[in-house]
Parts: structure tokens; C-alpha cells; sequence
């Protein structure tokens, strides 16, 4: 049995990002983005909800690393930009008023 399992599950959220916080610290800029392209490339060879977590592991220590904080503003001016290059490639805008279902 791993230390971790041992865990509540309200504790270990908080194991989780200290030894995320952690590996920020150790990781170097080029390790870093390195192991994000080569996980980024292993989509189609395994588990999904593993390759998730890994994905998930690595943009955490991303946003610690380099003190990054989600930013919704910034994600839906990303899509819209998309969006207004090519409607006809990406999804649609869903509509205002069609929020609450």
C-alpha cells in the first residue's frame, strides 16, 4: 500500500499539490516541456484516465512552476479567436441564453 492511500480523501488533495508544488520546484524549464510533448504524444498508446492524470499532474506544475492561474477571460478570447478564423472548423459559439440548460 502507497503512503498516499492511507490518506483521507480530503488530505489527499492537499499531498497531492504539495508534492505537485515540489516537482515545480526540481523541474527545469526545457525538462518540463519536454515531458509535456513527449505525454502529449502518448494519447492514442494507453489508458485514458491515466494519460489524463499525467496531463492534468503536468499542467500543475505548469501553472506552479511559472505562477499561472487559470484564466476564463483568456480561455474563451483563445476559442473565440479560433472561432472567428474559421467558423466553419471549429464549434459554434453556444448562445447566451442557452446557459442554464
Amino acid at each position: 500500500m502507497e503512503i498516499w492511500e492511507k490518506l483521507l480523501e480530503k488530505d489527499k488533495k492537499k499531498y497531492l499539490d504539495r508534492w505537485l508544488k515540489s516537482i515545480s520546484e526540481e523541474e527545469t524549464d526545457f525538462s518540463l516541456r519536454q515531458h509535456i510533448i513527449k505525454h502529449s504524444k502518448e494519447i492514442f498508446e494507453g489508458n485514458d484516465n491515466e494519460w489524463l492524470a499525467s496531463m492534468k499532474n503536468l499542467i500543475k506544475i505548469f501553472e506552479e512552476k511559472y505562477k499561472i492561474r487559470e484564466d476564463v477571460d483568456l480561455q474563451l478570447g483563445r476559442l473565440s479567436n479560433k472561432y472567428s478564423k474559421n467558423p466553419k472548423l471549429y464549434t459554434d459559439q453556444p448562445k447566451i441564453d442557452d446557459l442554464d440548460k
